[in-house]
């Protein structure tokens, strides 16, 4: 509680993000897309794959499953080339996210197999294409991965070569989307020991905010600056603004999650702000 019942807080922004936010990537060069068949598929004959993604060293959030609602596994599209192998409409979450934009880096893993009797490329539309992979001919179950800086947005996802057969299909099993390089282990930290003092222990920037922000596409009714008396426990923002990230998934017990927030204070003590309960 705050001594001074007519204080205000102000809060300039917050963000949030799945997982540990505020380690720094670790730069690592351009990378092609590498095929990576699963156990039981023997590698083709232009050689044995570089790398074998599995879903176990996917590091990210993956944001496909927050922000794509619409589209369930597996999912059958035909071979229509230039043609959106997802609706258009289910991709709006994803379009508006900030992070989804020109020059950010991204990773994609899909799980997918073919009827198609030629190799053809799938990715994101637009600007020469963005985390396109080549799912090889008569493909079953194969795992494709791509690290790659998107080119053109807004987009959408499609098939972007022809196939001899315009009545083959593709059937996708499994597709998970990351910001960043999202193949790399990262190292363990400690959970930091409360602090006992009034100076804080960290000083993270937007700089180290390495997640991508859920709030904004989770959020959108709230607009920052946004100021609130100091009363306790009363909510700083409606219970209905948060209905959309209170309904995700991977907002539940026991997941790590990380929050930046910039906040100014008239209060003459120091006061908690987070989330209630429990």
């Amino acid at each position: 509680s705050c001594s001074d019942e007519s204080a205000e807080l102000t809060l300039g922004w917050l963000k949030i993000g799945q997982g540990e936010c505020l380690l720094p990537p670790t730069p690592l060069p351009s990378t092609s897309p590498t095929v990576s068949p699963v156990p039981s598929v023997p590698p083709t004959a232009s050689g044995a794959p570089t790398a074998t993604p599995t879903a176990e060293n996917f590091r990210c959030p993956d944001l496909w499953r927050h922000l794509v609602k619409d589209v369930t596994f597996p999912f059958t599209a035909g071979v229509t080339q230039s043609a959106p192998i997802f609706p258009t409409s289910s991709l709006s979450g994803l379009n508006n996210l900030t992070e989804f934009r020109v020059g950010e880096q991204w990773t994609m893993q899909l799980e997918v197999s073919s009827t198609c009797p030629d190799g053809v490329q799938v990715g994101f539309y637009g600007g020469g294409g963005s985390l396109v992979v080549t799912v090889p001919a008569l493909a079953q179950t194969v795992q494709l991965t791509a690290i790659d800086e998107l080119a053109y947005t807004p987009t959408y996802f499609a098939l972007l070569s022809s196939c001899s057969d315009e009545s083959a299909e593709l059937t996708a099993t499994d597709l998970k989307l990351g910001l960043g390089h999202c193949l790399l282990d990262p190292t363990p930290l400690p959970t930091p020991a409360p602090s006992t003092t009034s100076s804080p222990t960290v000083a993270p920037t937007t700089e180290t905010f390495r997640c991508a922000d859920v709030w904004p596409s989770a959020v959108p009714d709230v607009t920052f600056p946004h100021t609130f008396p100091a009363t306790p426990y009363a909510p700083v923002f409606e219970m209905a603004a948060l209905t959309a990230l209170n309904d995700l998934e991977t907002w539940s017990v026991g997941e790590q999650w990380t929050m930046q927030l910039e906040v100014s204070s008239t209060c003459p003590d120091g006061v908690q702000v987070g989330f209630y309960g429990g």
